[in-house]
């Protein structure tokens, strides 16, 4: 059989089938899926008894950055925009003992919606000369 998610519903009628004394075959022409699907269904109710997969945790690579670092490069960008990451990268290196790449800290601009073209205005806009143009 190809591979199907089965709802947990199912395999607990699945086992109550079995505990009412029906046989493999008729619990398998009944409900559709394979003879090992009932067998580890009937495995994992003994040992935790439910016949819900646990929820995977934990998945995936653990964050470099913290919210706390987000939120201190979102605040150097507000306060005193510069126009490269590696000036960005250095300060976390220093101040916050955090050595990233600079990828990582554009993913992170990216995700709170500042794009490199808008630091870079903001650089502009904070520059002397051009707010004396501007007035």
């Amino acid at each position: 059989m190809v591979y199907r998610n089965i709802s947990d519903d199912l395999k607990q009628t699945a086992l109550r089938m079995r505990v009412r004394g029906d046989s493999p075959e008729e619990i398998l022409c009944m409900t559709r899926f394979s003879l090992s699907t009932l067998y580890c269904t009937q495995r994992r109710f003994r040992l935790t008894g439910d016949v819900a997969k646990e929820p995977a945790l934990g998945r995936g690579r653990p964050q470099k950055l913290l919210a706390a670092d987000i939120a201190y490069l979102l605040s150097l960008a507000w306060h005193n925009p510069s126009k490269f990451l590696d000036e960005y990268q250095e300060r976390l290196r220093r101040y916050h003992n955090i050595t990233v790449c600079l990828a990582t800290i554009h993913h992170a601009f990216e995700a709170a919606g500042y794009s490199i073209k808008k630091i870079m205005k903001m650089a502009k806009e904070k520059c002397p000369y051009k707010c004396a143009s501007f007035i």
